[in-house]
C-alpha cells in the first residue's frame, strides 16, 4: 500500500481538523479557503518579468485576468490557465506558484482567467468565460497558444479544447491538465480506493462540487461538462496530463490520457504515485511538486 510521501504527510497533518469544503455553503467554503491562503507563509518562487492584473470584455461583462509576464522581453508563447477549486471555489491567486514556475521554466506569457463561479453562475459560465479569454488571446499573440489548468481548472483546460475543435479555432498547440476532472463516475477504482480518506479531497467533496456546477445529474454527460464522455478525442491538441496515485482523481485522468492517445491525438502521462489531490498547490513546501511544475514548465518550453 502506497502512502503518502513525508513531505506530503507533515502538510495532511497540519491541516487535520479543518473542516471539510463539503460541510459548508459555498460562501462559507470560500470564506475559509480566503482564510487559509492568508495564513500560508511567504514563500521564495522563481522571478518573473511582472504581474498585473486587467479585465476584458467577457460573455457577461468584464472577465478578470491575472497576466504573468517572462523576464526575456519576447514571450516564446502564451497560456491561458484556469485555477482549481471545484468550479465553486478560489481566484488566481490560488495557483499563482505554479504559474509561476511555468513562466520561469517556459518562457511563455501566462493569462490566468477570473472565470465566474458555481452555483451561482453553473455550467456552461465558467467554460464560457475561459473560452473567451482563450479567444481574447488567440487574436492579440502570434506566438504558440497553449491551455492548462487544475482540478476542475483541468476539466475546464480540456473542455475548452473540444469547443476550440468543433469551433474551428483558436488553434491550441498544447494542453497540461493536471488532475484533471474528466468524469463523474464516483466509483472507480480510485475513488474507491481513496475517496474517505483524509488526502485532500474525498468523493463527498466531489459530489458536492459537481451539485452546484452542474444540478442536473443529465447534463453531466456533455462531453463539455465531462470530457471523458466525448464520441472522441481526436484533433486536439497535444496533452501533458499529471495525476496522484492517491488522488481519487487519479484512474479518471489516466482513462483520458488513455483516450487521447487511442484516438490519435498524442498524450503524455506523468503519475507520481505518493501525492494526493492538489499537491502542485504544495510547490515551496516539497521536493516533488517543485520538480513536477518545473517538469510541466520545460514541456512547455519544448513546444515553442
Amino acid at each position: 500500500m502506497t502512502l503518502p510521501h513525508p513531505q506530503i504527510q507533515v502538510l495532511l497533518d497540519a491541516s487535520a481538523g479543518i473542516p471539510s469544503f463539503s460541510d459548508l455553503t459555498p460562501i462559507g467554503a470560500r470564506a475559509l479557503l480566503a482564510q487559509l491562503s492568508a495564513a500560508r507563509p511567504a514563500l521564495s518562487l522563481p522571478e518573473i518579468g511582472e504581474i498585473r492584473d486587467f479585465t476584458i470584455p467577457g460573455p457577461a461583462g468584464e472577465l478578470g485576468i491575472r497576466h504573468y509576464r517572462p523576464v526575456q522581453p519576447k514571450s516564446r508563447g502564451s497560456v491561458v490557465y484556469a485555477h482549481g477549486g471545484g468550479w465553486v471555489l478560489g481566484t488566481p491567486e490560488i495557483s499563482e506558484s505554479l504559474c509561476r514556475v511555468l513562466v520561469y521554466e517556459s518562457g511563455c506569457d501566462l493569462y490566468s482567467v477570473d472565470y465566474r463561479l458555481a452555483p451561482e453562475f453553473p455550467f456552461p459560465a465558467p467554460l464560457e468565460d475561459v473560452f473567451a479569454a482563450l479567444t481574447w488571446v488567440a487574436s492579440r499573440n502570434d506566438v504558440p497558444l497553449f491551455i492548462a489548468g487544475d482540478s476542475a481548472g483541468g476539466n475546464l483546460a480540456a473542455a475548452a479544447t473540444l469547443r476550440a475543435r468543433d469551433a474551428g479555432g483558436p488553434r491550441i498547440a498544447g494542453q497540461i491538465l493536471v488532475y484533471p476532472v474528466t468524469d463523474h463516475d464516483f466509483n472507480t477504482g480510485s475513488y474507491v480506493a481513496h475517496g474517505t480518506k483524509n488526502l485532500v479531497v474525498t468523493t463527498k467533496d466531489m459530489q458536492w462540487y459537481w451539485h452546484h456546477y452542474v444540478a442536473d445529474p443529465k447534463r453531466r454527460n456533455d462531453p463539455l461538462a465531462a470530457p471523458l464522455r466525448a464520441a472522441n478525442l481526436n484533433g486536439l491538441p497535444p496533452a501533458l496530463i499529471i495525476v496522484a496515485g492517491l488522488d481519487p482523481l487519479c484512474d479518471e485522468g489516466e482513462a483520458y490520457a488513455r483516450r487521447l492517445n487511442a484516438d490519435g491525438t498524442s498524450a503524455r502521462l506523468r503519475r507520481y504515485d505518493d501525492m494526493v489531490h492538489g499537491f502542485l498547490g504544495m510547490i515551496g513546501f516539497a521536493d516533488v511538486p517543485d520538480e513536477a511544475a518545473r517538469e510541466a514548465g520545460r514541456w512547455l518550453r519544448d513546444r515553442v
